[in-house]
């Protein structure tokens, strides 16, 4: 299959905007920062009391991936065990912190 030159310039506009998934034809295509990952970050900090500087400092990640991992946007599986890490619990309990 060939996507033309329309199709490209039409992902483009939708990386830029956030409206994936986007259904071309047969073809779904998945990417973007529109990715939605549940996890119970905010939950479990919010319950320690903890602010997203204190975490952030913690893990060792900036202040930033704090605000758009807590928004359910995708991370890498560092970021996540340094996350885990820093509110205290163990990599075997990653799933009462990151669903799948």
């Amino acid at each position: 299959m060939t996507i033309t030159y329309n199709y490209i310039k039409h992902l483009d506009n939708c990386r830029k905007c956030d409206t994936f998934p986007l259904n071309i034809g047969n073809v779904l295509i998945y990417g973007g920062s529109s990715m939605k990952c549940k996890n119970n970050v905010k939950k479990i900090r919010e319950a320690k009391l903890m602010s997203k500087a204190e975490l952030s400092r913690l893990a060792g990640v900036s202040p930033v991936t704090i605000d758009r991992i807590e928004d359910g946007k995708d991370c890498r599986v560092e970021t996540k065990r340094k996350i885990i890490l820093a509110l205290g619990y163990s990599l075997a309990e990653k799933d009462k912190v990151f669903q799948e």
